[in-house]
């Protein structure tokens, strides 16, 4: 980061020296203006309040100290350094009130202001890592109090007693978001677009993939013109999807509008993508309606008769017959009822429908279109048809894709897009082979290995939940604290409590 150093001394030539004296580039300082009395000091702050400021304790129209006592006022942030000419200790007595970082004697050498420069340098490092760091926690806790809303175990009430800024909204609504890649940037991209537009809004984490954007809105009425402004937003970017809901009274539950949102997101499986949708309702099919038998029956006789083509054949018409439907309970049941079959037929009696239907979700999260869903069943059905197992090629490229997620896990970038642009794969065949060799998807490797460093550093007693978060690749620790809770039962400050204390600090390099 670039700190913006402002000068102030009435004496045009020692102003000259000092900016030639300060070594800029090496302590990305830069010169934002100087001034040669108090008044035009305080007209510079006017403009733009510099980082650090240079002032001479004996200047014109308003004296050095009644410069700092005014900025020690009302530009707390700033940090000063006093130029004097006078050993004195009540001037510096009074620096001293006004949280002047050092009182430096004319002439000024050159050791002792670069050293002075770097001690502000570094408390203006200092509290900007802590302001960044108290306003993530803010925004966690203002997360972590609207999900409460949304569970119902918070009323809107008391979120504005807690939150005062909510109190003017009366209604809100829904924003589901689906982002192939990239989703980060495109979520704060998102939401950049919105703030600029003045509208209120929180963004969640739902999975990898999926987001949501909770706009709040003074009245109904304030909601039109949404599906232009987003329909702008997804003109440049593929493979994404935005499901808009409709607008719903702050004091009604927000949980069947959350729900509708949800099953939404599942929509982009039967349109053309990039695409805002908005609210709709299709047609329902319930369990019953479903001929299980039929798709159990088919699969089962593909398997037993070794017939890979008839097998292919028989998962592409029956997804062709899924498109019309516009049906995301239809698709998920169906899916359901395939993988509930391979195990079957794997005589994995211990898969429950727990997991099963876990399986089914972790899916349902990462493809994007009903013929890249056709080509992830298909690639899993051959596995239990074939009871494959992985040549040496593959275990070894598979070897290559773990080491290299080993070692950048951490980053938030990383993804399946940039794992087979840098192994030169096609995106479904490298799937295809990772699962083959370990029985479960690339994003399903990256999220335990997450999770399971997650734990090692909580262990630790070394860091905060949003630092481990970010150690282990989460820019949202929101959404990285649901991930591990559903992954261990509990959330990371509860298992950091539980944990046994670890008598050395955890270095970043063990991970």
């Amino acid at each position: 980061m670039t700190w913006k150093v402002i000068i102030a001394d009435d004496e045009h030539f020692i102003r000259q020296r000092i900016k030639k004296i300060i070594p800029w580039a090496d302590l990305d300082l830069e010169f934002s203006g100087e001034a040669e009395n108090g008044q035009e000091v305080l007209s510079l702050f006017s403009k733009e309040a510099p980082h650090i400021l240079l002032l001479d304790i004996k200047m014109p129209k308003l004296t050095g100290m009644d410069v700092a006592k005014h900025i020690h006022q009302h530009y707390p942030q700033t940090k000063t350094i006093i130029l004097s000419g006078y050993n004195d200790f009540e001037y510096a007595r009074l620096a001293m009130r006004y949280s002047v970082v050092d009182y430096l004697l004319k002439p000024i050498h050159v050791d002792d202001l670069k050293a002075t420069l770097l001690t502000c340098i570094d408390k203006l490092e200092e509290e900007r890592i802590q302001a960044g760091q108290h306003e993530k926690l803010m925004s966690y806790e203002k997360t972590l109090a609207l999900s409460q809303v949304l569970n119902g175990s918070l009323s809107f009430e008391q979120l504005k007693n807690r939150y005062p800024d909510f109190s003017s909204f009366s209604c809100c609504l829904y924003v589901g978001a689906y982002f192939n890649e990239n989703g980060h940037l495109l979520l704060h991209e998102l939401s950049g677009l919105l703030s600029k537009k003045n509208i209120f809004h929180v963004t969640f984490q739902d999975s990898d993939t999926q987001y949501l954007i909770q706009i709040f809105q003074k009245s109904p009425e304030d909601c039109a013109g949404f599906t232009l402004l987003l329909q702008k937003f997804l003109y440049r970017h593929n493979l994404s999807f935005l499901y808009l809901g409709s607008p719903f009274p702050v004091t009604e539950p927000w949980k069947p509008f959350y729900k509708t949102i949800s099953h939404g997101i599942l929509l982009r499986y039967f349109f053309k993508l990039p695409l805002v949708l908005e609210e709709r309702s299709g047609t329902y099919v319930s369990a019953s309606d479903m001929d299980f038998h039929a798709i159990r029956q088919t699969v089962i006789h593909a398997f037993n008769n070794q017939d890979e083509e008839a097998f292919k054949d028989y998962i592409q018409v029956l997804f062709e017959t899924l498109k019309p439907s516009n049906n995301t309970r239809h698709l998920y049941l169906t899916l359901s009822e395939l993988f509930l079959t391979y195990a079957l037929y794997m005589e994995d009696f211990q898969s429950s429908s727990e997991i099963v239907s876990g399986l089914v979700a972790s899916v349902l999260d990462e493809e994007f279109s009903l013929e890249a869903l056709a080509q992830t069943v298909v690639t899993y059905g051959l596995s239990c048809l074939r009871h494959d197992k992985a040549s040496p090629f593959e275990i070894m490229v598979s070897k290559k894709i773990i080491a290299y997620i080993q070692q950048h896990y951490q980053e938030s970038e990383l993804s399946v897009a940039q794992l087979a642009h840098l192994f030169q794969m096609n995106v479904s065949y490298m799937g295809y082979l990772f699962k083959k060799v370990n029985n479960q998807s690339i994003l399903q490797y990256i999220t335990s290995m997450r999770m399971e460093h997650a734990k090692k550093l909580l262990e630790g007693n070394q860091f905060r939940v949003f630092e481990v978060a970010k150690l282990v690749g989460y820019g949202d620790e929101f959404y990285f604290s649901r991930r591990f809770k559903k992954s261990y039962g509990c959330s990371p400050k509860e298992y950091a409590r539980s944990a046994p204390r670890q008598n050395k600090p955890l270095s970043n390099s063990g991970l």
